[in-house]
This record gives C-alpha cells, structure tokens and sequence, in this order.
C-alpha cells in the first residue's frame, strides 16, 4: 500500500477564495464519545499490543479551517491540525482526536472543517 500525503500548499491555494462553511446543526441525542488514547505518563504498552494498533491513514482528516469549540464535548482546531477520526455516527459530526504526540483530546468534529490528509492507493 502505497501512503501519498495531501499537502497544505493544496488547502492555501484551492481553498483561498472559499468562504468557511456554516457549523451544522448539533444533532439532538450526543454521541458517546470513546475513551481517550494513552497518555505518555501511562505505562507503555507490551510489543504484542503495540503491533495490533498499526495507523489507518484513512481515518486520518486535515483541518481546512479553524474552528473553536462550542461546547465541552466539541474539538478545537486550527487550520492544518490532523485530526484521527474514530467514528462517524452522524452525517455532520463526527467523533475524533487531535493527532499529536504531546496529548490527545477526543470531541466532536464538524464534517465540513475537515478533509482526508492522506490519499490511499494499491500498490
């Protein structure tokens, strides 16, 4: 598998002229949202499961735009932050974490801030 990475060059020039989207409406029952990654003070994972948790670049999403969050349970961004999404219970919200080694946060992420970071080819 062949991993291509969508640069944020593409995002500056495609997206320039483009007006940031409307948040969509809330959905009305919240979605669970899952328990947090592990934290680095936590103790290390054993070598078994940490070649069962490989990366899946295609739930990995760029951030087009900032976006403050609204609420305790959504996710705030700024614009290029990579955002790993866990799920996708609602058509215009979808549940994810900042990807980034220093600490996770999970919350509530608007579909329309976000596109796919990696294009995913066959080799």
């Amino acid at each position: 598998m062949r991993v291509y990475i969508r640069t944020s060059i593409f995002i500056s020039l495609a997206f320039a002229d483009e007006k940031i989207p409307e948040r969509p409406a809330r959905p009305g029952a919240k979605p669970q949202l899952p328990p947090p990654p592990q934290r680095k003070d936590e103790p290390p994972q054993s070598p078994s499961e940490n070649q069962t948790n490989e990366i899946n670049y295609a739930n990995i999403y760029q951030a087009l735009w900032n976006c403050d969050a609204g609420d305790k349970d959504e996710l705030g961004f700024r614009r290029g932050d990579l955002i790993y999404i866990y799920e996708k219970p609602h058509p215009d919200w979808w549940i994810g974490s900042l990807f980034k080694p220093q600490g996770y946060s999970v919350g509530l992420v608007p579909k329309q801030y976000v596109m796919e970071a990696y294009e995913l080819t066959a080799s």
